[in-house]
């Protein structure tokens, strides 16, 4: 069976979503992007934007009809009180600074 295709569902290239996008990005918060491949075969790509135009030229360059997006803020995904696991690079000798100008 064919799969039906509508212009009544959302499109991440609507002008309104892209404008909440810019401004979020402008104002408030880095996005998580979750790009998923229409018929592609492949996992997901997964990648962090920070500026509005490189996400644009991301959308205008790396997409095909149908893939889909999925979009979260950093800001309320990323936090101090859920981090998974954290560490340092250490040097040749295995040591780690304690501080840091980070």
């Amino acid at each position: 069976m064919p799969d039906v295709w509508t212009t009544d569902a959302p499109r991440i290239t609507d002008p309104e979503t892209l404008s909440q996008l810019a401004k979020l990005l402008a104002t408030v918060s880095p996005l998580i992007i979750e790009h998923k491949f229409y018929r592609g075969g492949r996992s997901p790509h997964w990648f962090v934007a920070d500026d509005y135009e490189e996400l644009v030229e991301y959308l205008n360059t790396q997409t095909r009809p149908g893939d889909k997006f999925t979009i979260w803020r950093f800001d309320l995904c990323c936090r101090n009180d859920n981090v998974l696991t954290h560490g340092k690079t250490p040097d040749a000798d295995g040591k780690v600074p304690l501080g840091g100008a980070y």
